[in-house]
């Protein structure tokens, strides 16, 4: 079992159907009406429009090399309003002729639908874009249309360029064209000012010629090279109309096998000219992007999923009287936001059933993984991380635990293991899930909810648990792109023998604990306030974007006291 066998069985041998967008294919409507006919003395199709048309044994051996993997495949040659996607995007595959418009087609039809599928469709397409034109030139072109502007680029840098540009008498459009910004695109725009900056990088660069000698030739210093950079890049943004909007995940192939790819989908490229299988196409641009693992795995669940969605509901909903009643529960409550907890509560009892049907498959599908390991080829590299770089590797520690004890923040209201943060402090609830559901715990204070929530104490090292990071005295969470640590107890309470006591308060929380619309929530703690009195401190909590996983959460839970790890929330007693 070879690693390109997987990506065939996760990729190219789920397709079940295809759609044929091109037009020099008559569709099934002008063959049925009549529109198009076939002259068998000339082997062309003969009708209105039709002088553009391929050839009908052409197109028939196109059909019969798709409908040899028994798939079922739609044709469209009307792509009037190449902004909406109906009608093409439900295909796992599509084949997209690039001239739309015939043999003198600027591409602009394909580039939208490329954009429209790449960008907004909600299901996964293989796209393979046959053209007649050059097969780099197209590539280049489609991938500017799918590229948003470069980040990080000052208005004021971009003056000072043109500027200087127009003082040294340098015409931007002749040292900086497709090849340059695709280059500095590859790079990424810090690395390629660096290459700039060098000399002896440059001027062995071919790209880079033009370039190098206008900074040698008009002796510019750093600041100079990266102010005539920014005019460059924003007069050539301008005239390509590179867009505004990003597409999510695009990445693309810096080799001779042509492709792109986006999260929503993936495009390879095809040369009518040379003649090759569309299989054989795909097949080579899934291999040459070679899908990481993780994504391997990922992509099989998606599958499973697919095809086996409606047998494992069958199961999941075989028992009518667990359905009957939690309907009724659903619908006889008045209060929304505990209806809200109850679908909640169902869809992630749903889940875990869809899990544990696909479970086993995929258990084996990574048995494979490992097969094709024996081969001496560590797939590890395709995730272009180098562990055997010290740094790298405490980095990806630091990611996987935060991985493992994280999960994305959901729920409408206060749930054990959420993470609050207020005055730059940091808590996690620790409260019994059952104690938190909206209107179910009486209380005398009508509207407000008691919780407790534990005090997390940040560490402005990472490095300083990493050593320790197993003993569970340690939390990981993801902050705005970085894992930050924090400790379950105060730094005296750390590392060593004695006592260690967790900080926790408890809190009333308004609003019967549900949470506004911006995810905050207003909770009150009791506190001496004025002249030894005791009061009420308001705090404005905001719900962080993750939470920890309830195994995570019940760490915590139990540290606080067994008579607070109470379970089975959902239990239901007959009334």
């Amino acid at each position: 079992m070879e690693y390109k066998d997987l990506i065939d069985e996760v990729f190219i041998a789920p397709v079940r159907s295809a759609t044929i967008i091109d037009d020099g294919y008559p569709t099934i409507d002008n063959l049925v009406t009549g529109a198009v006919l076939r002259d068998p003395s000339s082997d062309r199709f003969t009708g209105e429009g039709t002088d553009e048309f391929e050839n009908p044994t052409e197109v028939a051996r196109r059909l019969k090399e798709l409908r040899g993997k028994a798939l079922v495949v739609d044709v469209r040659n009307d792509v009037s309003d190449p902004d909406n996607g109906a009608g093409y995007h439900h295909s796992d595959l599509v084949v997209l002729d690039y001239q739309l418009d015939g043999s003198l087609g600027d591409g602009s039809k394909s580039k939208a639908i490329a954009r429209q599928l790449l960008a907004k469709n909600d299901h996964f397409n293989l796209v393979i874009l046959h053209t007649q034109a050059v097969i780099e030139r197209v590539f280049q072109d489609v991938l500017l249309s799918l590229l948003s502007r470069v980040e990080n680029r000052h208005q004021s840098l971009v003056e000072a360029g043109e500027d200087l540009a127009a003082e040294k008498g340098v015409e931007v459009e002749e040292i900086f064209g497709v090849e340059q910004y695709l280059l500095l695109r590859s790079l990424g725009l810090d690395e390629f000012r660096r290459v700039l900056r060098d000399e002896e990088i440059r001027k062995g660069t071919d790209a880079l010629i033009g370039f190098h000698e206008v900074i040698e030739n008009k002796n510019l210093n750093p600041t100079h090279i990266i102010q005539l950079l920014a005019a460059c890049v924003d007069d050539f943004e301008r005239k390509q109309n590179i867009s505004n909007e990003a597409i999510v995940g695009l990445s693309w192939s810096k080799d001779s096998v042509l492709w792109i790819k986006s999260d929503r989908g993936f495009i390879a490229f095809s040369s009518k000219a040379n003649d090759p299988s569309l299989w054989e196409v795909l097949k080579r641009a899934l291999d040459d992007w070679s899908p990481s693992p993780s994504r391997l795995i990922s992509g099989k669940i998606r599958n499973i999923l697919h095809q086996q969605g409606s047998q494992i509901e069958g199961l999941l909903l075989e028992d009518s009287h667990v359905g009957a009643l939690f309907y009724k529960r659903f619908i006889e409550e008045s209060d929304d936001d505990a209806r809200s907890s109850l679908i909640s509560s169902e869809v992630g009892r749903q889940i875990e059933f869809y899990r544990g049907n696909c479970e086993g498959e995929i258990i084996d599908f990574s048995g494979k993984l490992v097969e094709s390991e024996k081969g001496g080829i560590r797939h590890s590299a395709k995730y272009a991380v180098d562990l055997s770089d010290g740094d790298e590797l405490m980095s990806a520690h630091d990611k996987l635990n935060a991985h493992v004890s994280c999960k994305i923040a959901n729920g409408t209201h206060l749930t054990t293991g959420h993470i609050l943060t207020a005055n730059n402090e940091v808590w996690v609830v620790v409260s019994p899930s059952c104690d938190l559901v909206p209107g179910q715990k009486v209380s005398k204070a009508k509207g407000y909810l008691q919780f407790a929530a534990a005090k997390l104490e940040p560490l402005s090292d990472i490095s300083e648990c990493r050593a320790e990071s197993h003993t569970g005295n340690f939390l990981f969470l993801p902050d705005n792109g970085k894992i930050k640590a924090y400790g379950i107890y105060p730094s005296a309470g750390r590392g060593g023998a004695g006592d260690r006591h967790l900080v926790y308060s408890y809190w009333l929380a308004s609003n019967s604990g549900c949470y506004s619309s911006e995810s905050t929530i207003k909770a009150y703690r009791e506190s001496i306030v004025g002249d030894n009195q005791l009061g009420f401190q308001e705090f404005t909590f905001t719900r962080h974007a993750v939470q920890l996983r309830y195994e995570y959460a019940l760490n915590l839970l139990s540290k606080v006291g067994t008579h607070a790890s109470r379970v089975g929330l959902d239990f239901l007693s007959p009334k």
